[in-house]
């Protein structure tokens, strides 16, 4: 997948999870709780970053929005699971 689709589907994919964007420049995109993710096309993976270090990272969107959704929710105090 190219970089320009790989950072699309993690636009949409954020938008369907609710996880708001607080800023994205085309290469990266800033999360709540100070998240920042990068697409790395050659690899076709996606790097999760709390401030500097490179927390994991992913090849599945899906699964990277699942985790990121748990991190923010735990973060804010917030239970998602009922």
């Amino acid at each position: 997948m190219d970089a320009s689709n790989q950072y699309a589907l993690l636009l949409c994919a954020l938008q369907h999870f609710g996880i708001p964007v607080t800023n994205s420049d085309g290469t990266a995109v800033e999360v709540a709780g100070g998240y920042k993710i990068r697409t790395l096309a050659a690899k076709e993976v996606y790097a999760l970053q709390l401030g500097e270090k490179t927390e994991q990272q992913f090849s599945d969107v899906v699964r990277l929005c699942s985790y990121l959704q748990q991190q923010v929710s735990a973060a804010s105090g917030h239970d998602e699971t009922g």
